[in-house]
């Protein structure tokens, strides 16, 4: 390419006017640039130089000192306002050059439609796309299917005068004994109401499997992700529910069970009143304040102490951390946000403690942990960018 190309492609860098095409050209034609060419093309105006110094958009962190210290060097012609560099420094300006084009153009594949964070945004579902999914495969979207089907199936959309959105089983007439399972959405807390008036609330991504009628011995659902259960009391009808190898009893009491959370355990936390859990192995009692860890894998049981607010901060509509690094973090909004995948390319020593509220767009929330964080984050196809 010739100089007075690539010095034009420059000054469309420079006052950052450059198209995506042209920036393109401006790269190739720099890894191309023989070394006696190089104070040529930064032979430009002092004003230019100094925008591209400053232009802190484009310099990495940690590499603006070097560029300052670059400026220090310069030698400025009494003649003309231009700023000529010696021959010693001719190569790292070409680094430096070719490091803050660099940031620029992976900064311009990455560019948002809100200014710094955002190229396609994440938000959460306007309506609550909860399924139901019966015994023999098929689905119904609850709130696009008629109440007479719904009522086939022992269902009830019930909405309060508050402008609570519920769903109700009923008992139904069948012979056999059939199930079907409650899919709460990703993005949504779904609430369901059991025949025996028990009270389900599913987290995002939750699902729960129950008979169309409880058998006469004990009332048993089973459950995937993680749900809330306020379960009403009966003496002589012990409610049970069923996750892989562990088995929790109780009577009638307020209790969170989060199988998601951490790989191959339950996590058992009790609010009020008792539980029973069970595994092939290991049998126990735990209290309100409680929280019960199942391996299922080996079966063993763990009993702790733990701060209830925390572990039901989902029913709060908030994210609460305690120390988490950014991967914890991250994993604990992808568990609430439709994201396909995040990438981290940057770790520091933060932590988070405290709790987030979330918001309808994945780009609120994330702009929050940027003010409390040195993090950067970026929402690119569905993928969350992790930046430093």
């Amino acid at each position: 390419m010739n100089q007075v190309r690539l010095k034009y492609l420059m000054s469309k860098y420079v006052d950052n006017t450059i198209s995506k095409s042209e920036l393109a050209e401006f790269l190739a034609g720099l890894s191309d640039i023989e070394v006696d060419d190089v104070a040529e093309l930064v032979d430009f105006e002092a004003e230019e130089l100094d925008a591209l110094f400053n232009n802190e958009d484009y310099v990495l962190a940690g590499d603006k000192n070097f560029l300052e210290k670059l400026k220090d060097e310069e030698v400025v012609s009494k003649n003309k306002r231009h700023v000529i560099f010696t021959y010693k420094f001719s190569l790292a300006i070409v680094a430096a050059l070719l490091l803050v084009v660099g940031c620029f153009f992976y900064q311009m594949q990455s560019s948002t439609l809100a200014g710094k964070l955002v190229q396609a945004d994440i938000s959460l579902p306007e309506d609550n796309q909860a399924t139901v999914t019966l015994q023999n495969g098929k689905s119904y979207s609850l709130l696009h299917t008629s109440e007479d089907v719904l009522a086939e199936e022992g269902l009830q959309l019930v909405k309060t005068t508050n402008g609570e959105l519920f769903f109700k089983v009923v008992e139904t007439s069948e012979e056999h004994v059939v199930y079907r399972t409650f899919n709460s959405p990703k993005g949504v807390s779904s609430k369901i109401v059991l025949s025996d008036e028990t009270v389900v609330l599913l987290n995002s991504g939750a699902s729960l499997t129950y008979p169309s009628r409880f058998s006469a011995e004990h009332r048993e659902v089973a459950i995937i992700g993680e749900a809330f259960f306020d379960v009403t009391h009966r003496d002589q009808h012990p409610f049970l529910v069923k996750v892989d190898n562990t088995l929790i009893k109780v009577l009638g009491t307020t209790f969170n069970i989060a199988t998601d959370a951490v790989a191959n355990k339950v996590l058992t936390t009790l609010v009020s009143g008792s539980v029973e859990v069970f595994t092939p192995k290991a049998r126990g009692l735990i209290k309100p304040g409680m929280q019960s860890v199942s391996d299922q894998i080996s079966g063993e049981l763990q009993h702790k102490s733990v701060e209830i607010q925390d572990v039901l901060a989902w029913k709060e509509g908030y994210f609460r951390f305690n120390e988490d690094d950014i991967r914890s973090v991250l994993n604990k909004i992808k568990s609430w946000y439709a994201i396909e995948e995040f990438e981290i390319l940057a770790i520091t020593n933060d932590r988070f403690t405290g709790a987030v509220k979330r918001t309808q767009k994945l780009s609120e929330l994330l702009e929050q942990l940027e003010k409390i964080s040195s993090y950067k984050f970026k929402i690119i196809e569905g993928r969350v960018i992790v930046m430093y």
